[in-house]
């Protein structure tokens, strides 16, 4: 749809992508390896290139990153939001949904739904086309 509203193809694209890296993180944690975690920062890298990396830094051939985001340079807060979010992944609503459930029962109705606006496509230019 070019009008808007719904994903693109490279939106799934990139929400597989963060999945992958996300838990390969998470097993990186829990596996106590983030010197694998600083590969991903190497530059252009994939997942699949890590293993490579990995030997080629312990060999010298490599060296590790010299620029980290401030949250890989903080492993401590890394490591702590890893166990925190495998903590919340583990939390199931089964028992608890109906408290909950109760509870939205007794709250106002949601506000109405703003209606989307609509993108307006470019007026076709002359000679047919609709852009430069």
């Amino acid at each position: 749809m070019l009008e808007g509203g719904a994903p693109f193809t490279k939106d799934a694209s990139y929400l597989g992508d963060f999945l992958r890296i996300y838990n390969f993180t998470r097993v990186a944690a829990m596996r106590r390896r983030m010197d694998l975690l600083e590969l991903l920062f190497a530059g252009k890298v994939t997942l699949q290139d890590i293993p490579v990396l990995s030997r080629h830094v312990l060999t010298g051939e490599v060296r590790s990153p010299r620029y980290l985001p401030p949250w890989m340079r903080s492993r401590d807060w890394l490591t702590t939001h890893m166990a925190i979010s495998s903590f919340l992944d583990s939390v199931r609503l089964s028992g608890t949904q109906a408290f909950y459930e109760g509870l939205f029962a007794q709250c106002a109705p949601p506000p109405p739904e703003r209606p989307a606006k609509k993108r307006r496509l470019p007026a076709p230019a002359p000679g047919g086309t609709t852009g430069p």
